[in-house]
């Protein structure tokens, strides 16, 4: 099947859904970037606020929204959305595509290790300005470039998307009308026994999905190169993810 000629939505539901048990015992590095995201939450929400979190997949953000109130968690795939249910009580789950926001839908907008996969930034940040109520405020974790260098300087194909950078994020928000409040960038390493023990856990997070599978014997060679290359002092492999934490307001 070519996963290249199916819409991006459609993509992404099926590739995340196909891995919704298994998300959340590989998603360390999206863990981590949801416990980053959460320290800039604000202690309480204003009375009577709609808070809204897409992309929640199974909750791994949604579990810091609900220790403030009873935020509604969307996802694009039924399957996250089962998994979230029965994971992150407090929440109001609901399956929904993060595009069709109505206008004024909400005071909060939330989304953590979401953002990368849409097709065009000032095109969702649009919606999602147009979404917030005015004085509401948005705010977003982003895996942004150099992220996962290792892998795309050996092999592009093998890397899941093109990452954006700070700088492309922080102008869609402007040119869409939006106040970026702050934003930080960090980058963390990952640690693996071995490239076949990366790659595994990347395809286990659903994370593979825009890029065609390799051939056999390229992907042994790929392997090879890996190990050799990106070795530890351990003797495992390193893999490195560049994170972008970003706060925005509507006039």
């Amino acid at each position: 099947m070519n996963y290249q000629m199916k819409p991006l939505p459609l993509l992404i539901e099926t590739a995340f859904g196909r891995h919704a048990e298994s998300y959340e015992c590989a998603a360390c590095v999206q863990t981590w970037l949801a416990d980053w995201l959460a320290e800039w939450l604000e202690p309480a929400w204003p009375p009577a606020a709609e808070v809204i979190e897409v992309g929640a997949g199974t909750g791994l953000f949604t579990r810091k929204l609900v220790e403030r109130g009873n935020p509604v968690a969307m996802d694009i795939s039924e399957a996250m959305v089962r998994q979230g249910r029965q994971r992150v009580h407090g929440a109001r789950w609901l399956r929904g595509d993060a595009l069709e926001l109505p206008p004024s839908a909400c005071d909060r907008l939330y989304s953590s290790a979401m953002l990368q996969w849409v097709a065009d930034p000032v095109q969702t940040m649009r919606i999602w300005s147009e979404a917030l109520r005015p004085g509401g405020r948005m705010l977003h974790g982003i895996f942004i470039d150099p992220t996962l260098p290792e892998l795309g300087a050996l092999e592009p194909d093998a890397v899941p998307l093109r990452w954006r950078t700070e700088v492309e994020w922080t102008d869609a928000m402007r040119r869409t009308g939006l106040r970026v409040l702050r934003s930080e960038v960090r980058s963390i390493e990952t640690g693996h026994p071995n490239a076949l023990a990366f790659l595994r856990n990347l395809h286990d997070t659903g994370a593979t999905l825009s890029r065609p599978m390799l051939r056999a014997g390229r992907l042994r060679v790929l392997l090879r190169e890996y190990d050799a290359l990106h070795r530890c002092a351990d003797g495992g492999v390193k893999a490195t993810w560049t994170m972008l934490r970003i706060e925005a307001s509507r006039a």
